[in-house]
């Protein structure tokens, strides 16, 4: 049921962009478009002055011989007070007393006036996001001073705030000193989904013949450890008279893959605009989805692999935990052990296929109660109206 409430939706980058921040703000618009009856957009939110991205470039510079982190553009000026006023005086604008306002991410609303009911979502906080990226290297100053001054801000004057898991929700608690009550995890949606007509049993079938088929899908080889999936290949082939084949996509392997004993092929950058059946084709095909990230907020991959029913196996680190669901829809190891477990796991799911189709099959299960986009913004929206009715008349 469409709410009478006002919501005046808030993003830096354009909502109406479905490859901007992974289709995020894209998915969550559209599905939040289905809850309210009127939406005012204020989207993407920009420096128009080219003032402090200039002064991005600069500092980037500047770090690249200091040491410091060089802060990406859009993180710079999320924390640029003059665009925080700014977007204030826009949600100022147009309030009205039956408004509520909605932000990806707090940044752009900590000015908003305390009237005016706000809550938001993200994947992380400003700590667990330095801790878990770049807990090694030493934050640029302006940017520490006003990301943690927005945070803190953030976990003070608003409704209440949503994230992708319970790692970020209770860093918000924790380092932020935000109300618990008002501090949710909601896990995110695939956005690359099987066909309406897909069945899962019939897949199972096709995936028992042939080669057992390993995917890895990641844009950042170093981060997502490309190189440890090969090794997981080769112990594969070492270990099971099933022949392996190790399917990559995105980022290129920064030397020539000597593919020992497992076929091995390359797919290149593929984006679901453009390459969504090839994609589709690959998860129904897989037999395990491996992306051993070393850091992760939450990895909308993992979910999509759930609907597809295929299993994953990954290092639990960031929000990880609540992307898979460790004897559910995949495998968490720790970093170190990753390899030897991992293999050993497949291993023994390929001698027990009544196994292996549990796991599929819970998977499934998963996305359709919770790694959908529908069920995200209905509880979302829920946060939102909640937050509208708490205003006093």
């Amino acid at each position: 049921m469409r709410s009478d409430s006002h919501l005046i939706f808030v993003s830096h980058t354009d909502v109406k962009d479905p490859g901007s921040w992974s289709g995020i703000p894209h998915n969550i618009f559209a599905g939040l478009s289905h809850h309210f009856a009127e939406i005012s957009l204020i989207s993407p939110v920009e420096d128009r002055t080219g003032k402090y991205r200039q002064q991005a470039r600069l500092t980037r510079l500047i770090n690249k011989f200091s040491g410091r982190i060089p802060p990406p553009p859009a993180g710079w000026y999320q924390y640029n007070p003059q665009l925080q006023r700014e977007s204030a005086r826009k949600v100022k604008a147009l309030a009205r007393p039956d408004s509520v306002v909605f932000g990806i991410f707090p940044d752009l609303l900590v000015d908003v006036p305390e009237s005016i009911p706000w809550g938001f979502f993200s994947d992380a906080t400003f700590a667990s996001l330095k801790e878990l990226y770049f807990s090694e290297k030493v934050m640029d100053p302006v940017v520490a001073h006003h990301g943690n001054r927005s945070w803190r801000a953030a976990a003070r004057k608003a409704s209440f705030a949503a994230f992708a898991s319970t790692w970020a929700r209770d860093s918000m608690v924790e380092d932020f000193g935000m109300d618990e009550a008002k501090a949710t995890a909601l896990p995110m949606g695939a956005n690359l989904i099987p066909p309406s007509a897909y069945d899962l049993e019939e897949v199972l079938g096709d995936r028992e013949k042939g080669p057992c088929r390993l995917l890895w899908i990641g844009s950042d080889w170093e981060r997502k450890q490309g190189n440890l999936v090969l090794e997981v290949a080769r112990e594969c082939s070492r270990k099971l008279e099933r022949e392996i084949r190790l399917d990559m996509v995105g980022a290129k392997p920064p030397e020539r893959i000597e593919a020992e004993g497992f076929q091995f092929f390359h797919h290149g950058r593929l984006n679901l605009r453009e390459h969504r059946k090839e994609l589709c084709e690959l998860f129904e095909q897989a037999n395990y989805f491996i992306m051993p990230s070393k850091a992760e907020c939450f990895g909308i991959v993992y979910a999509e692999a759930a609907a597809f029913g295929c299993p994953s196996f990954a290092i639990e680190t960031g929000g990880v935990k609540d992307a898979v669901i460790h004897g559910q829809t995949g495998y968490l190891f720790t970093s170190g052990a990753f390899m030897e477990q991992t293999v050993e796991k497949i291993v023994d799911l390929e001698a027990s296929p009544m196994a292996y189709e549990q796991l599929c099959h819970s998977g499934r299960d998963r996305y359709w109660s919770s790694f959908n986009w529908d069920c995200f913004n209905e509880q979302l929206a829920g946060l939102i109206k909640s937050a509208a009715r708490s205003v006093p008349d």
